[in-house]
Order: structure tokens, then sequence, then C-alpha cells
């Protein structure tokens, strides 16, 4: 709670404070003044009673917002598209309620992250008076379209009501300045608070709302009264997809033997094909988790960049901030780094290490490096040691080149990563550039598109050119195309491919119309839709693109100077689980529970016993979403099918399982996800790992292992 005051400070009120600038604030269309704005308050260093004190500040701006109400009405939603629900009234939906509103980016990695917690959220608060509601505001002309925002709430698991903005006319209203921005209202439709994010920190953005939230209903004496939610019709039941892939981000080719690697990630997987788009092997389970072993066992969440080499496929494991390391020949998984292993004594760092959200992989010797998005940087990775570094970037998001040292130049959300072996070439998403690291000279340079001031983000478009002159739209791609001796982009927000000569930093568009659909054809008669990874197979003089949003593998043939559609063949769908259905433990931060050991006699043919009883709090019940998953780490300490794997929780009865004995030591992990609620319909989330070492011995020691565990009220 000592973080929670600090916090405090950036909640922005719209009676009472003034607004705090932003590393990303908007252009001149979009209004940076704040015309509610006396003077802003420091909170002082936090003292014993703290926790009690913030609360306090919390209850009493609630009470000043609510004796001025009057004065800050936030009226009807203006007209426009909506998704996950009909459209919204203010006046009728939030009427009696705690309305919380969302303003978001889907190109911004920090607004994609906290609208995902509001989902959290949405069911901690689930049939009672609080209405959970997105606005989408793009930055990007690609993004205001409402089929750009209907992708993006699928890919990002979004289930709760979302507003386009494309017009600005909310966020002109509410005088925004920066995403994501959570704006609360009260139950007169009257605005409580603004929550601004502060740096990198979600977590406490997330955790300063939760507390508006609670102290407004029992401000305002809600607390008790459920309410009937607002009904839902999720974007990702209007689709039927045809294609086995869902939204493929990036790719790679082993030429040797005729194998495409692709980033399934909307289906948390690694799919593999051959030339002739025949399947050959999935990765991964199909649904996210950071989880190695087998291919059948091994987890990932929302997996990126790839790169092949020497029977290895190495996996920006994006969503669990991690790099993972896939042996084809043993058919295995491994985490190489990850926040939860992470070793970062090699080198200087600039800041502590942690990895957000790594998204494109270059292997050069044993270095790999590494374009991390979420922390506007480039690392390098020893795959022999495990250690990293920082390369370059400070964290600061900005376009800016330092022309002393190489570790202070700035990155704003880099993602497509390509090499010479001499320089390293990046696409600077954000900043709408490609740039690139001359890794002799330890220096880094622009190349085209952007803005000669380092923090103007908003200099975009669709101009081929020299330098400057070019304007590009969120590029997330880059591949350097050696026989050419040139460099393809895949111009992401543009729906193009283009082609960049490194020397005389000249663009030009070379293949795409510009327009969104998925049309095949002659160069510039084809379109795609959100292209994003590339590969280039120069024995078929093709060049594969991920094309994302249209769920499928493109190929450019060179000889033909044609688009074709790749023709996928028996590849099959992901399969949803039980565990699946409910699946969002990978988003908590969960309880770990570390058990006695399980002794076992190795010379046995006795079957393992294993029983859970979870006990809730009194007056509680488990919902029908309450699951739990197992599996194991080690030398296979015992032989788990796959009706035991996972399954439901219900009331009144524990768990049981009987297992066949493994091969040597190692860990069980049971995973569970309790969904409860009270007599009032007031909904808990609990998730818990509990984690059983199971020892083999030489003599005749056996257990018969009983986990019990009691949940407290939360």
């Amino acid at each position: 709670m000592i973080r929670l005051t600090l916090y405090l400070i950036f909640i922005i009120f719209v009676y009472g404070c003034s607004f705090f600038s932003s590393e990303e604030k908007l252009s001149s269309s979009f209004p940076t003044s704040n015309p509610f704005s006396p003077a802003t308050k420091n909170i002082e260093k936090p003292k014993k009673n703290q926790k009690r004190m913030s609360i306090l500040q919390i209850q009493k701006h609630i009470a000043l917002m609510d004796q001025n109400s009057d004065k800050f009405l936030l009226g009807e939603f203006p007209q426009g598209d909506w998704f996950n629900s009909f459209p919204l009234r203010r006046s009728f939906h939030f009427k009696n309620k705690i309305g919380v509103l969302l303003f978001w980016s889907y190109s911004s990695l920090e607004s994609c992250q906290v609208a995902q917690e509001i989902s959290l959220l949405n069911i901690r608060w689930k049939n009672k008076p609080v209405v959970f509601m997105g606005v989408h505001t793009g930055k990007f002309r690609h993004e205001l379209p409402g089929k750009s925002v209907h992708h993006a709430i699928i890919k990002n698991r979004i289930e709760y009501p979302v507003f386009n903005d494309d017009k600005l006319l909310l966020w002109e209203k509410l005088k925004m300045t920066t995403w994501p921005t959570i704006v609360i209202l009260g139950p007169k439709g009257n605005l409580l608070a603004r929550v601004f994010p502060v740096g990198e920190s979600v977590s406490e953005q997330i955790s300063i709302t939760q507390e508006i939230i609670t102290q407004s209903l029992s401000y305002y004496g809600l607390e008790s009264k459920p309410q009937v939610n607002v009904p839902l019709y999720l974007e990702k039941k209007k689709i039927k997809r045809k294609n086995p892939l869902a939204y493929p981000s990036y790719i790679s080719i082993d030429s040797e033997q005729s194998r495409i690697f692709i980033s399934d990630s909307g289906q948390n997987r690694i799919v593999i094909v051959n030339f002739k788009g025949e399947f050959l092997e999935s990765i991964g389970r199909g649904f996210f988790g950071l989880r190695d072993g087998n291919y059948q066992e091994a987890e990932f969440k929302n997996p990126q960049g790839l790169y092949y080499k020497e029977n290895k496929l190495y996996v920006a494991d994006s969503g669990n901030h991690a790099i993972r390391i896939i042996d084809l020949e043993k058919k295995s998984v491994k985490t190489l780094a990850s926040n939860a292993n992470f070793d970062s004594s090699e080198g200087k760092n600039l800041l502590p290490l942690k990895m957000q959200y790594p998204w494109d992989l270059e292997l050069i010797s044993k270095k790999l490096y590494i374009s991390m998005a979420g922390n506007n940087q480039i690392w390098i990775l020893n795959i022999d040691t495990g250690k990293s570094t920082i390369l370059s970037g400070t964290g600061k998001k900005r376009n800016y080149n330092d022309k002393l040292r190489l570790e202070k130049s700035l990155w704003a959300q880099p993602k497509g990563l390509s090499s010479n072996k001499e320089n390293l070439f990046i696409a600077d998403s954000d900043s709408s550039t490609i740039r690139k690291i001359d890794l002799i000279k330890k220096k880094s340079y622009p190349l085209v598109g952007g803005h000669q001031f380092s923090t103007n983000l908003f200099s975009f478009g669709d101009k081929d050119g020299f330098e400057l002159l070019a304007q590009l739209q969120y590029p997330c791609e880059v591949l350097w195309w050696p026989t050419q001796g040139r460099l393809l982009v895949a111009d992401t927000f543009n729906n193009k491919i283009k082609i960049l000569d490194s020397e005389t930093k000249y663009i030009d568009s070379w293949c795409g119309s510009g327009s969104t659909g998925h049309i095949d054809g002659d160069y510039f008669e084809a379109s795609f839709f959100e292209p994003s990874g590339l590969a280039f197979s120069e024995e078929e003089k093709k060049i594969y693109i991920a094309d994302t949003n249209n769920h499928a593998i493109r190929a450019i043939h060179l000889d033909q100077k044609k688009v074709k559609t790749l023709i996928l063949r028996n590849v099959p769908f992901a399969q949803p689980s039980p565990y699946e259905a409910a699946n969002i433990f990978a988003s908590f931060s969960p309880r770990i529970i570390k058990e006695s050991p399980l002794y076992l006699s190795s010379s046995s043919g006795k079957k393992v016993p294993l029983r859970l009883n979870l006990r809730l709090p009194a007056g509680t019940h488990f919902s029908s979403q309450s699951c739990w998953h197992i599996f194991t780490q080690g030398d296979d300490p015992l032989k788990i099918t796959g009706i035991q794997k996972e399954g439901v929780m219900k009331n009144g009865e524990d768990i049981h399982w009987s297992f066949q004995r493994g091969k040597g030591n190692g860990i069980l992990k049971l995973e569970v996800l309790v969904y409860f609620y009270d007599e009032k319909k007031n909904y808990m989330v609990e998730a818990l790992l509990f984690e059983i070492p199971v020892i083999y011995n030489q003599g005749n020691k056996e257990e018969r292992k009983v986990i019990e565990y009691a949940i407290q009220s939360l």
C-alpha cells in the first residue's frame, strides 16, 4: 500500500488536480488542455498509517466530486460502432452504477495489457453495479476502421463492451492525453477520477482503479445491490474461420528439409508445414501457459518471432515474457530465459532487467539479439551461458540515435529484426521507422521514416522516398535479402511489402495494393490485412508472408511476379479443453503453495494415489468455471494420461487421481483456478499453484498424498 499512496499523485482528478505530461502524449489533433485544473497537491512521504491515509484521500475526493457532480456530468455517449454488445446508453445502462471506461489503442502494448487486466476486474465485480467499457481511440489511421478493432478485441481476449471512438468524440469531450487512461464515473454520470499510466506500472494503475471502485461502491451504498449484467454478443463468436491458423504472426524457414515454422499466435502454438503446405507437426497444446516438455505438453502464450538454425528453433514467447528453444530432433521445448530464471550478470545494465514482450529474434554466432518491445530496448542473450545484457535503449520511448553511446539510443516498441551480419536492422514500430545498428562501430543510425524530433512518434503515412521524406505506418518486420543486397519491410498498417536500399536510404512500395483485403494476384493487385512475418526461400524463389488478420500464409512467387495463398493441408485446429474454457490462469499471479515431498518406492508396482481437498470460505460455492490442470517437471516422475490432466471443480467433491510410477525424481504441479461466489452473488477468483516434489527412494517408504487447502475470504 506504500506504492498505492505514491501513485495517488498520478490520479488525475477532474476537480482539484491538473493533468500530468506523458511520454506518449498525442499529437496536436488530440486536445491536451484541461479546463478543470486548479493546483495539484503532492502527497507526503508515506508514514506508518499510510494505507488508511490513502483510502481516506480517495474517500474525500469521491465526496468532493459528488458535491460538484452537476459540474462534471458526462452526458450521453456519441453514436458509433460498438463491439461485444449492442450500443450502450450512459443514461440507462450506467444509471445508479459505477462506470469504468478504458481509453486504449491496440498498437500500444501497455494498452493491450491494461485491457486484459480489465477483463479480470469485470469478473471480480460480476453481477454488481459496476459497468466496464472500452473506448478504442486508435493512434494510427489503420486502427480506426471497425474491422481492425474487431480483430484487436479477439486477439486480446476482451469480453466487455467496446466503443470505437474513431472520430475522437469521447476523447475530446473528456480531454484525454494518453493511453491507457481509465476514467471512473459515478452513478449520476459524473466524473469521479482519471487514472493515468505511470511508466510501465500497469499493476499500479489497476490497483488504484480497484480501490476507487471499492470506495465508490461504499460511498454510494451500492455494495449490496446486485445488478443484471449488460448482455454480451462477443466478437469471437461472430466469426467462422475456415483456416486452421489464428492470427499467425512470424515465420521461419528450414530450406534443407523444406519446412516452414509458423507462430500460430492466436492459438498459442507453433505449426510446421512443408513448402507445399502439408502439415508436419504442431508444437504446443494450443492454449496459453508457460510450460516446458514434449510437443504435446508444452505451452506458449502469444508466441511471436522465430529463428531457425541447426535443428533448433528459437521462439520469442511474447505473452510469457520468455525466450524458448525447441529441439526439433528431441521434440522438446525448453525455456531458455524468462523473468523467473533470468541471469543478467553479463555486461553493464542501465536498468534492472525484466523481460517485457520480447518480439523478434536474430542469431549471430552465439548471440541471440532480441527486440524487447515492451522495454523499448534491444537485448543480447548468450545462448550458451544464458546471460544477457542490454545492447541499446534506456527504456524511454523515443526515436533517437545517440552519436557516442549505443546504449543511450532510444527506441519505440521495436519489433522486427534482421541482419547481414555487419548490421542489425530494426523495424521500430511505434515511431514508424526502419533503423539499423552497426555491430562493428557499435552505433545506431536512421534509415527511413519518422521525424527529426525524437519525441514525435506521430510522423506516419504511406509515402515512398528517401530518409525522412518516406513514411511508413507501424512496420513490424524486416528481412535482409542477400542476393539483392536490400531489405524487405512488412509495412504492417499500410498492408504492403516494401523494398529498402540501406545504402541510398530509399524505400519503395513493392507488393500490395494498400487496401485491406485478401486478394491474390499481381504485385500491386494483391491485398493483405496486417502482414507481419517474412521469410525467404531461395530454392523456391518465394518470399513467405504471415498475413496475420487473414489467418493465412501468403507467398510471393518471384518468377511469376504474383502473390498466392499457401493452401494448408491437414493442419488441425487447436482444440480447447475444460481448462481452456475458463483459462485466464496465466493472467493471474498465482499463489504458490510448496507441499511436502511425496516419497515413493521405485520397486512397487502399485499406483500412486493423490487427493485434493479444497475448502472454500463459509457460505460460498464453486461456479461452473472453476477448473484444474496437472503436469510434471523433471524426469517424468509420474505418468499422466490425457484424461488425468485437467477437469472442472464441483461443490462438495474432492479430486482424486491415481497415477502410474514414472522414471525418476521430479515435481508434480497442480494449477487450480477457483471461481466462487457467496449468497449475494459476489464473485471472486483465486489462482493456486501447488508444487509437490516426487522423490523415489530405495527403501519401502510409501505415502498416500492428500493436499488440503482452505481459501480465505477475499
